[in-house]
């Protein structure tokens, strides 16, 4: 669909049309369903390092998602751009947004990521604003549909169905504003592991893909601990009594206390993002009060680093391209050396 471009990553469809979102360099590409022809549709993030995760039409224009940015255009007129919302926006979404209303066809809904709110784009007015300020969903969005409730004092009322993840199920009724959780009975799933640790206290630290964090008793042949949060480890290191796991993405690294309780909210706590273009913390060596993290580069960059984290002076200190291109993938520690191993892949 684009040379020297790896993903199709996102598409939609009309009558007429398919779109397709392209990374990890942004490209959206609409090819004629009839004749095969291919186009590039400019538009905001064009040739960014970013990819094109979802595309939608309605009422004549076309919703192009790249991450939690939205760029909303004329489908007619491509160079029309109606709106962006931007990832760092107050008032952005956060990747998904609703069909348009059976009631009131000019509104689509989506969640605000920052605030949770449930908000409406009007594709008349190009305005944005929040429903009501009751009006929340707490888990990001995974899906929309409106339907018809069957049964209960509000059936035949016409209602937004949302699935969220983690899994959770909202309904949204525009009658009165309301949002009501319905529980969800289903069983948990295993994960693959993705990174595996000897902890201090003996017992085995993993990480799941995507998600999940489980602390493993050998001793009393059982798990101690098995949690959705931190989610996507990518690699796990012990120092002094501490845990730390590497997080997909941004690179971001926690500490857990084994000797204190946990808690989603402060153990495993957040103690550093390393910066400088990398994402994927998959290696972890400690020796003399420091802690070697060995990283992957982020979505379409090469050059992998080395972060050094001082914990007596309270300092972090990162070695991008410590082998040209390459990522840090394997470490470990002997007589006062560290010793790495690369890869020639990176950044996807």
């Amino acid at each position: 669909m684009y040379p020297g471009q790896e993903y199709a990553r996102g598409g939609g469809v009309t009558d007429s049309h398919y779109y397709v979102g392209i990374g990890t360099t942004g490209h959206l590409i609409r090819l004629d369903r009839k004749t095969g022809e291919k186009r590039e549709i400019r538009f905001p993030a064009t040739g960014k390092e970013t990819s094109v995760s979802n595309v939608w039409s309605y009422n004549g224009l076309l919703f192009v998602a790249y991450g939690t940015s939205l760029a909303i255009l004329d489908e007619n007129n491509p160079d029309d751009v109606k709106k962006v919302m931007d990832w760092t926006d107050a008032a952005t979404f956060d990747g998904m947004i609703s069909p348009p209303s059976p009631l009131r066809p000019e509104l689509i809904y989506f969640r605000n990521k920052n605030t949770s709110e449930l908000w409406t784009y009007n594709t008349t007015t190009n305005e944005i604003q929040p429903v009501g300020p009751t009006a929340k969903i707490g888990n990001g969005v995974r899906s929309y549909k409106w339907v018809t409730l069957p049964s209960g004092e509000k059936a035949g009322r016409i209602v937004l169905a949302i699935v969220q993840s983690p899994v959770s199920y909202s309904i949204y009724d525009p009658a009165d504003n309301s949002v009501t959780s319905v529980p969800v009975d289903v069983s948990k799933q295993g994960a693959a592991v993705q990174s595996l640790e000897k902890g201090p206290d003996g017992k085995l630290y993993m990480g799941g893909y995507q998600s999940g964090m489980s602390i493993y008793d050998p001793e009393k042949g059982a798990f101690e601990r098995q949690e959705l949060q931190p989610a996507q480890i990518e690699g796990i290191g012990v120092m002094n009594g501490k845990v730390y796991f590497g997080i997909y993405g941004g690179a971001l690294v926690y500490r857990y206390d084994p000797s204190l309780p946990y808690d989603r909210n402060t153990n495993p706590v957040l103690v550093h993002d390393i910066q400088d273009g990398q994402s994927r913390p998959f290696a972890f060596a400690s020796a003399d009060r420091k802690l070697f993290i060995g990283t992957v580069a982020d979505y379409g960059q090469l050059g992998g680093a080395l972060t050094v984290y001082d914990e007596q002076a309270g300092t972090w200190s990162v070695y991008r391209n410590v082998v040209k291109d390459q990522s840090v993938i394997g470490l470990a520690h002997k007589d006062g050396k560290v010793y790495g191993g690369t890869s020639v892949w990176g950044g996807l």
